[in-house]
């Protein structure tokens, strides 16, 4: 179930970039940008849980968290735009379908303190997710 919950939430964020030309970071895959704007992801799940005592219905949680990262040096307000975009991407209580797996955001997209390492400056926005069988 998690790679399906993935799938959802990388592709929704994939044709968010694509409109905006921004490339995005994947967990365990090469990728070289350290000058240019680009989005990295992280898909983070919690303890699977079931709400019946025969455990047939479960409920996957976990926190998703987009990196937004930039060359330090050259502002934020291009960085706090995408952050705002991405948290409308992302509405509370929206949905993400697709061949019968749902993806509910349950918590406020929100942002995280920025932090400046090695040359680049990172703005972070983070949501919590759940997804029921």
């Amino acid at each position: 179930m998690q790679k399906e919950i993935n799938n959802l939430i990388r592709s929704k964020l994939a044709h968010y970039a694509d409109t905006k030309g921004l490339q995005i970071a994947y967990p365990n895959l090469s990728f070289d940008s350290k000058s240019e704007t680009h989005l990295e992801l992280h898909i983070m799940p919690a303890t699977t849980t079931s709400i019946d005592v025969a455990g047939g219905m479960r409920t996957y949680k976990g926190v998703c968290q987009i990196n937004i990262n930039t060359q330090a040096g050259t502002g934020e307000s291009k960085v706090l735009e995408i952050a705002n975009e991405l948290i409308q991407l992302f509405d509370f209580n929206s949905t993400l379908e697709k061949n019968g797996t749902k993806v509910h955001v349950i918590s406020v997209p929100y942002t995280l303190p920025p932090i400046t390492q090695n040359f680049i400056f990172t703005q972070s926005i983070s949501f919590n997710y759940r997804a029921d069988t």
